[in-house]
């Protein structure tokens, strides 16, 4: 094996200042994917996929259905094959709190190649948080869009979404597959705004000090001449 002292983890980065500056008519982007002006509205990005955890949202809105804790929660899905989730949010009795988005690619008018495109960062902005349900991921960038975005965040202790967030400071972690304690979660963030604004002004520290391009560009830099 390797030894520890040879190993350096560096994370990936985000542009803070293009999500910062981003300026946004909520009005005009929320009408243009149907997403309702008057509800508390979450955005959760990804593929699809069994690993991103995403029928265990929906079953964490039926938890709040139960509860009644859902009928001001809107929550916005954007990713390849998210149309697939509609038959079960149906069966739930969530459909009208769910915006099925597929893949949001770059705007005709962006000059430049960048990820994530102009019409998700711009829905990144016009939303009240993020909601993240992954069981395991390498790395959660969608956590860090979202802070970088100045939105709170909810997610999991899942491998590759704890690294990104300290509970309780920048961020809310539910366990991982847990429907229950995710809906717990996301009833504790929309019920206090003093917690939705602490939690946002510490993930945009966090991602300033800690996954900013400056910052990472540093590390790499920092390793490259080590081994020179």
């Amino acid at each position: 094996g390797v030894q520890d002292d040879r190993i350096q983890v560096i994370p990936c980065g985000v542009d803070q200042p293009r999500f910062e500056s981003a300026t946004v008519d909520t009005a005009v982007i929320r009408s243009k994917y149907g997403i309702p002006l008057d509800k508390f509205t979450y955005i959760t990005v990804g593929r699809n996929h069994p690993k991103k955890g995403f029928p265990v949202l929906l079953d964490a809105m039926a938890e709040m259905k139960r509860a009644g804790t859902l009928a001001d929660t809107h929550v916005a899905l954007v990713g390849r094959g998210m149309s697939e989730l509609k038959n079960k949010a149906t069966e739930l009795g969530i459909d009208d709190h769910l915006t099925l988005i597929e893949e949001l690619g770059l705007d005709p008018n962006d000059r430049e190649y960048e990820i994530p495109s102009t019409p998700l960062v711009e829905l990144y902005r016009s939303v009240d948080a993020c909601v993240f349900p992954s069981l395991i991921e390498t790395f959660a960038m969608i956590n860090i869009e979202a802070m970088a975005a100045g939105i709170p965040v909810v997610s999991t202790d899942a491998p590759g979404c704890i690294e990104t967030i300290v509970d309780g400071v920048d961020g809310l972690i539910a366990k991982a597959g847990d429907p229950i304690d995710l809906a717990r979660k996301m009833e504790q963030l929309q019920s206090s705004a003093d917690l939705r604004s602490t939690l946002s002004a510490n993930g945009s520290d966090t991602v300033r000090n800690s996954f900013s391009w400056d910052v990472v560009g540093r590390q790499f830099e920092s390793l490259y001449l080590s081994l020179i």
